[in-house]
């Protein structure tokens, strides 16, 4: 029978942005020392590389570097081994004639890949940041950025140009102002054509026919001379593609040739991405390293850029391909948006900056000619824009999404901390950003589950309501001596408020459960036997052997479980006076269990995503149809109630397997 949902109390707090789930450091950070700032300089002979080591044991860092750019070129190349000391970091120097790829006119991507291994992890994989460079036609000086793919394009231009030299403050923050004819000042709009044509020299022509060299595999260079037309795929700012496309008519214009030897070609893209938490035992993107992903239902068009011809705009499809199309011999370009458009429920993922106003997107130029394969696949660099919309990009294609038609999510790409830990959910935004404002920690756009579990809260704010919630942990308080069941492991203050094994109140549990779930379900294919997700936080687990100290904390990210049961809360955490209570990972595993049943029957046992926000609204407000708001508090009772309602109705004995499944699984898993 169901009762009435229990009432709001008072000592409860809450707002309507969940904080606190961003990744906390990883045992080592690696960046890319830019001076004199760190975001934009002129260097010459080598560049810096910095390994911190945060732990209280020596560490040892596998490091290499990963270059992308020229025409579609990716070259790894290794650095070395280092032994860091405990609590200590070091500076290695990095010639710039050693760097993989060269890029003449336009940037080249170079990140730094690798591994760290300690006293109680091995092989972990490193967060670093990207390094933008662009060379001199010299190959002795090179333009940097770590921030901004177009910072280095200005310095180029205004170390080669005096006219635009004086215009560098406009050029990087408002390309398209520079060319503005300054001496028909009464004609607004008016463009200066001697300006845009050198801009189209200077700026379109390096991106469409790039220039430079590459290492190949015997250590050697090979020079690309401009005579392909290609590019490397790197993300640009809105600005930039917009001044790229107001620049397209002012270069040299022929007639592109007829359609001849290929004739019909399919134009594929993908996203080209590296997760620090990929590799955990998941079965999607579950491989350490660089990988590709369809840029499935991204907003697309397809020009010459000889002629101007539009030849396509939409979305790609759910292989991240265009149509086929009848493209005569020439060079185009992919243009790819910051936005995805999921075409059943019209859910949409676009990509914004700080202000807002801008956003990242992509311009890759491609050629066709007799050779031309069938499918022409083209691939991003890995980036803040392609690893969060990889991950909108694999969600489009999961099995009851849970998704309310119609709703726009904005992935708010920050340069900022995101409210003190790195990410949140609010309804406006799903920000992902730095630990903190120093930008000397990992972006969190590089943890894939930390992404996933945002959207979770954003799916389920809009599918039943976010109810009241409070991470402090229930009276009576946890004891100081009960440290599995607090986060006083996790580093920084910001994410010590709730982690994966801490003792909540059971909605604040429930809801951190349910998003981690979210963010499992996203990377696990459900044929599997198996459910991991790669925790962002530090786990500490119970030892048997080791020393004077009885736990053991591992560092992010942690393979993680999300389908085996650990009853944390009544193994470690139990206190038979509290009816409240919760922890994270008990709910996350449930969830994964009643929504995805490990049996024959699983079709019968199975609670849809439609179920269950119908499950928690009855829950929060006794109705199939009121949202959760944070006047509710719930507890697993509410649940329970609410889950007799949905399946059993008013009867006194219920037969629905779907009802018995779930009720055994709260107890199998401790949420009960």
């Amino acid at each position: 029978m169901q009762t009435a949902p229990s009432q709001p109390s008072q000592d409860i707090v809450s707002n309507d942005d969940l904080r606190g789930d961003g990744a906390d450091l990883p045992p080592v950070l690696v960046r890319w020392m830019v001076r004199p700032s760190d975001d934009a300089a002129i260097v010459s002979g080598f560049l810096s590389v910095e390994i911190e080591n945060n732990y209280d044991t020596d560490v040892t860092v596998d490091l290499g570097m990963h270059g992308f750019g020229l025409d579609q070129r990716r070259v790894l190349s290794p650095i070395g081994q280092f032994v860091v000391a405990a609590q200590d970091r070091i500076e290695t120097q990095i010639r710039l004639e050693d760097l993989p790829v060269q890029s003449i006119g336009t940037p080249s991507q170079i990140d730094l890949v690798g591994t760290s291994s300690g006293e109680d992890w091995t092989d972990v994989r490193l967060a670093t940041n990207s390094l933008f460079i662009q060379f001199a036609p010299n190959f002795e000086q090179a333009y940097v950025s770590t921030r901004s793919t177009w910072t280095p394009v200005v310095l180029g231009l205004a170390a080669s140009n005096e006219d635009l030299a004086l215009d560098y403050v406009g050029l990087r923050d408002d390309p398209m102002s520079v060319l503005v004819d300054r001496t028909h000042a009464s004609m607004t709009g008016a463009v200066d054509t001697a300006r845009a044509e050198l801009l189209y020299r200077e700026v379109v022509v390096p991106l469409v026919r790039p220039r430079g060299r590459y290492l190949d595999d015997g250590g050697e260079f090979v020079e690309v001379l401009g005579d392909v037309v290609g590019s490397g795929g790197l993300a640009m700012e809105s600005t930039q593609v917009e001044l790229l496309e107001a620049l397209l008519p002012y270069g040299e214009q022929e007639e592109p040739e007829q359609p001849t030897g290929r004739g019909l070609v399919k134009v594929c893209a993908k996203y080209g991405v590296e997760y620090v938490d990929s590799g955990m035992g998941e079965s999607i993107l579950g491989t350490t390293g660089f990988q590709t992903y369809p840029a499935r239902n991204a907003t697309a068009s397809i020009r010459a850029v000889a002629g101007l011809q539009l030849y396509w705009s939409s979305n790609l499809d759910a292989n991240g391909c265009a149509p086929y199309l009848n493209l005569p011999n020439g060079g185009y370009l992919l243009a790819i948006k910051g936005e995805q458009v999921e075409p059943n429920n019209q859910v949409r993922f676009i990509n914004v900056k700080d202000n807002e106003a801008q956003s990242y997107s992509w311009s890759i130029s491609f050629s066709v000619d007799a050779s031309t394969p069938l499918t022409k696949t083209l691939t991003t660099t890995d980036s803040l824009g392609s690893r969060a919309h990889t991950v909108a990009a694999v969600l489009y294609g999961t099995e009851d999404p849970g998704f309310t038609a119609n709703k726009t999510y904005k992935f708010l790409l920050s340069e900022n901390e995101c409210g003190g830990a790195g990410a949140y959910s609010d309804p406006a935004h799903i920000c992902l950003g730095h630990r903190d404002s120093s930008h000397s920690n990992p972006h969190m756009t590089q943890w894939k589950f930390v992404i996933g579990h945002e959207i979770g809260h954003s799916v389920e704010r809009d599918g039943a309501g976010l109810a009241k919630r409070n991470y402090e942990h229930p009276v009576p308080t946890v004891p100081d001596s009960l440290k599995l069941c607090r986060c006083d492991h996790v580093p920084g203050s910001g994410l010590q408020s709730h982690c994966l094994q801490s003792r909540e109140y059971a909605a604040a549990a429930w809801q951190e459960g349910f998003a981690y779930f979210y963010a499992a379900k996203i990377f696990n294919d459900p044929q599997y036997s198996s459910c991991y997700i790669g925790y962002g936080k530090h786990v500490l687990h119970p030892v048997i052997i080791r020393g004077w100290d009885p736990y053991v904390s591992y560092p992010p990210p942690v393979p993680t479980s999300c389908r085996n049961a650990v009853q944390w809360r009544k193994r470690y955490c139990y206190d038979s006076n509290d009816t409240n209570a919760g922890v994270e990972w008990d709910w996350m595993t449930f969830f994964w269990n009643i929504h995805h049943p490990n049996d024959s029957l699983a079709s019968s046992k199975r609670v849809s995503m439609t179920d269950y926000y119908e499950i928690k609204r009855r829950a929060c407000t006794g109705s199939p149809s009121g949202m959760c708001s944070s006047s509710h508090t719930v507890t697993y009772q509410d649940f329970q109630d609410a889950l007799w309602a949905k399946y059993c109705g008013s009867g006194i004995a219920c037969l629905s397997a779907r009802y018995k499944h779930a009720k055994s699984m709260a107890i199998l898993h401790g949420v009960d």
